[in-house]
């Protein structure tokens, strides 16, 4: 049997229980691949020239909910399942790695901590970026 991990990341039973409204699935992606900013590609500095709060706190908010809906119960089990799923595949492109002679990779603890470093992250640059923008809209708006 051929690894399947590439496959099964985006495969589309993969996706039950990842929906969000468009605007926070970009906001969702960003924020899984750490861009900055995290919104949904839209900037803050705009926002404090024409004078409008509102939709910065909004932006502000975006990736916030991300995370919080990413921690949800429900939500963290699929992607739990998920994230499993891919480690099973990793196990077994190892296993056939060492069937064909080679050294044991052990590339189910290298996805392990990657991907518990990777939500460290991604929380820690949008926290990083909220922090920052919440700084200079301060700056800006307060009385």
């Amino acid at each position: 049997m051929a690894p399947l991990a590439p496959v099964r990341t985006g495969s589309a039973v993969m996706r039950i229980g990842w929906l969000l409204l468009s605007r926070l699935n970009n906001v969702k992606s960003r924020v899984w691949r750490a861009k900055i900013p995290p919104t949904s590609g839209e900037t803050i500095e705009p926002l404090l020239a024409i004078d409008n709060p509102r939709r910065a706190l909004v932006m502000l908010r975006e990736p916030l909910t991300i995370l919080a809906y990413l921690n949800h119960p429900v939500i963290n089990t699929h992607r739990m399942n998920t994230v499993n799923l891919v480690r099973e595949e990793w196990g077994r492109a190892d296993d056939a790695w060492e069937a064909t002679g080679q050294p044991m990779e052990y590339v189910q603890d290298w996805w392990d901590e990657w991907f518990r470093d990777r939500l460290k992250y991604m929380a820690a640059e949008v926290r990083k970026w909220v922090e920052e923008w919440a700084k200079k809209m301060s700056q800006h708006w307060a009385v």
